[in-house]
């Protein structure tokens, strides 16, 4: 909801989720906004093919990045298609992304 307004937002325009307390912060290319759900309720309705998880409380959809940058000591960041953000990717799920 923005203002008065409610947004029905698809699920091809998120580039990520991020839950924040009890709601959930849902990122697209032009902007963010809340969802007053917890993120792994969201999580529990998505196809688990094309969202993962990269870090405590982010999940990203693999359609939405651009380039994943690798740093000297393994560590690696996600850059998305449509947003400037950059969103690390923590050891614990790094896996998934070193398979590709």
């Amino acid at each position: 909801m923005h203002g008065e307004e409610i947004r029905l937002i698809t699920t091809e325009e998120v580039c990520y989720f991020r839950a924040t307390g009890k709601c959930t912060a849902v990122a697209t290319a032009d902007g963010e906004y809340l969802v007053a759900t917890a993120l792994k309720v969201v999580c529990e309705r998505l196809d688990p093919t094309t969202i993962v998880k990269v870090h405590c409380g982010v999940v990203v959809d693999l359609n939405a990045i651009r380039s994943l940058l690798r740093h000297l000591r393994g560590r690696l960041d996600i850059h998305l298609k449509q947003r400037p953000d950059i969103l690390p990717v923590s050891a614990a799920h790094a896996t998934f992304f070193r398979q590709l």
